[in-house]
């Protein structure tokens, strides 16, 4: 038992940081966003920032929905990868769930833009592919190597 309570997985509803109050997950379809987007509600910020990297054929649609329960705002980017293919038309979909979505190919400047957004008592929450987690996860300097 204290060992699975002391568990963390890396990159599954994650707190990066406090002020604003940044959450990393892994999802990347419908299901997979409820969970985090619960947690978010649970802390009531004053507005949330949704930063999207959900690459084809995965569900973006369905994130977004799910995105879209929460926030008004999204920020749908991409990971440079050879291994991953992204949806030409991400930006569409984004905008036919979230009132307001922008499109920043670069996951970084992305992430960076939504800190820039963010005020102490608001929320960044990052969903998405493995590789945008470990993109995420090298910015807090957070380390990935192993679980405990």
């Amino acid at each position: 038992k204290e060992t699975l309570a002391n568990l963390t997985w890396p990159g599954r509803c994650q707190t990066l940081q406090n002020s604003p109050f940044v959450l990393l997950d892994g999802a990347i379809n419908d299901i997979s966003a409820r969970y985090p987007c619960s947690l978010v509600r649970q802390r009531r910020p004053s507005s949330v920032i949704a930063v999207l990297a959900v690459p084809a054929p995965k569900d973006l649609e369905g994130v977004c929905k799910e995105v879209a329960l929460l926030t008004q705002h999204a920020i749908v980017t991409e990971v440079a990868t050879p291994t991953l293919h992204w949806y030409p038309n991400a930006i569409d979909i984004a905008r036919r769930h979230i009132a307001k979505a922008d499109f920043i190919p670069d996951c970084d400047s992305a992430i960076r833009r939504a800190l820039e957004l963010s005020g102490p008592n608001d929320c960044v929450l990052l969903l998405g592919t493995q590789s945008f987690l470990g993109r995420a996860l090298d910015r807090w300097n957070s380390a990935t190597d192993r679980i405990w």
